[in-house]
């Protein structure tokens, strides 16, 4: 490894490094040599040392070595022919990581060697495409400059002192020339080379893919690309891989060369693994000269789901027909599942169709997790109207799967003929709140009919009056907020408490 004034290292192993042994390395020399050695400092930030028997050789104070985020201070010392031993690099008491380096240069020895030319067949060019190809030497002393020395490059290339031929060329043709080599301690050194021009028009390779869902433990899907091609080269160089953005959720090969246009690519499901994860297709056109856009990205994503998802459940509610009113009317709903294992999230939304004032301020209680939930409006205005309620899992849409129960609640809004207003000071039924039983006044036999309905417009009982004072049996209603209507000459709509 040609790292220090073209000298070669002798490369030790890294694990020897906190040896502390005195014969860690002898070797055999048939020449008075200098032997250099290459030992790790830390910066000013920190304090490094090193051993003893280093602080026999000679430190170059002009030099140093940097190895990526090492730096090493080299010291030099004169041996005569015959067996060199040196002790181990001791790195634990010394503050540092790496083992030492050895250099060995026999002495008086100049150096000077000639640099020897990479001799390369350089790689086509595309005229207007962009061309960028460095020379280089197997060996140097110093930095190398390099010259044109006969011959022409392809018009629109250009060589610089560095050694890179670049530029976009604009001719057609086998261009012949020669380049020079120069370091910084011998003549130059020539080479013949040679570049080819051809004119071509690539286009970028098509790939349409798609998103894909697959149920867990299903075992193997297989993708067959076909008609992979530039449309240009006859023999096609295409580099096709793939990536993914996690490997928890699927496995799989790199795709497979089938002939000249067509691949397979296969993926596997992890065993009771569920989730998403994106896998990258990547097609270079290694035949394209142009190196920004001889590639093709495209990307899916693959679902893996535990089911085929079935929409959330709720159970039927009965329509409502209520007298218009000021106060807030609340109803119920019960049976709220995900349709499935109950492991998804729920949402419930509310909405009217149309909207108007039959259901003034809709409004929707709804915990997600739970089993039901309250909706409420006031029914100001007499007419009728749709409530819409919505719930929607996160199970998805997969492979036909419904993520979405809609249930429809028909509201009618009355205006309730005859109704007495309530300043009326008339006692019609009594008492209030009841738990029992309900008694009826209904002097000169005004009322024929009573219905007492729930909050919600629920119907629960429904009578003919006979009497003039008549006692209604509720020992069956629940506690809760009831509405009395009674039915005759006039209606009388009246809210009642029943307590338990």
């Amino acid at each position: 490894m040609n790292i220090y004034n073209g000298l070669t290292c002798i490369s030790l192993l890294e694990g020897d490094a906190v040896l502390n042994t005195t014969d860690y390395l002898s070797f055999d020399v048939d020449e008075d040599v200098t032997v250099y050695i290459a030992y790790e400092k830390k910066d000013n930030l920190l304090t490094s040392t090193i051993p003893a028997w280093l602080q026999t050789f000679e430190k170059d104070e002009t030099n140093e070595i940097a190895a990526q985020y090492y730096y090493y201070d080299v010291y030099h010392k004169n041996f005569p022919k015959g067996t060199i031993t040196l002790p181990a690099a001791d790195v634990t008491n010394r503050n540092i990581t790496k083992n030492y380096i050895v250099f060995v240069k026999k002495m008086n020895f100049d150096g000077k060697m000639p640099p020897i030319i990479n001799e390369k067949k350089l790689p086509q060019a595309y005229v207007n495409y962009l061309y960028s190809e460095n020379l280089s030497c197997l060996q140097s002393n110093g930095d190398v400059k390099w010259y044109m020395n006969s011959g022409l490059l392809p018009p629109g290339l250009t060589l610089n002192s560095k050694g890179l031929i670049n530029g976009y060329p604009t001719q057609k043709g086998q261009f012949d020339f020669s380049v020079s080599a120069k370091d910084a301690l011998n003549d130059p050194t020539f080479v013949n080379l040679s570049i080819i021009v051809d004119s071509v028009s690539f286009s970028p390779i098509k790939l349409t893919v798609k998103d894909t869902s697959i149920i867990k433990n299903s075992g193997s899907v297989t993708y067959n690309f076909n008609s992979i091609t530039n449309n240009i080269s006859q023999t096609q160089n295409i580099s096709f891989l793939v990536y993914a953005d996690n490997d928890t959720v699927v496995t799989f090969e790199q795709p497979v060369k089938m002939n000249e246009s067509t691949y397979t690519f296969e993926f596997n499901t992890i065993t009771n693994k569920i989730g998403t994860t994106k896998l990258s297709f990547v097609l270079i056109d290694n035949n394209n000269p142009d190196t920004l856009n001889n590639r093709t990205y495209s990307s899916i994503n693959v679902i893996v789901i535990p089911y085929i998802n079935n929409p959330p459940t709720c159970d039927a509610i009965t329509d409502i027909n209520v007298v218009k009113g000021s106060q807030p009317l609340t109803f119920y709903f019960t049976g709220v599942t995900d349709g499935n294992d109950n492991s998804q999230n729920i949402t419930a939304t509310v909405s009217s169709t149309p909207f108007t004032s039959t259901t003034r301020q809709l409004k929707i209680n709804y915990i997600p997790g739970s089993s039901g939930g309250s909706i409420s409006f006031i029914p100001a205005l007499s007419g009728t109207a749709i409530i819409n309620l919505v719930l929607k899992d996160n199970g998805g849409t997969f492979l036909g799967g419904l993520d979405t129960k809609i249930v429809n609640i028909n509201v009618t809004v009355t205006n309730a003929t005859n109704v007495l207003e309530m300043d009326d000071n008339r006692i019609f039924l009594y008492p209030n709140p009841a738990q029992n039983v309900l008694t009826i006044n209904n002097e000169n036999f005004m009322f024929k009919n009573i219905e007492i309905k729930t909050i919600n417009g629920i119907t629960v009982i429904n009578k003919e009056l006979n009497l003039t004072n008549d006692n209604i049996d509720i020992k069956d209603l629940n506690t809760g907020m009831y509405i009395v209507f009674l039915k005759g000459d006039i209606t009388k709509a009246i809210k009642i408490s029943v307590i338990k």
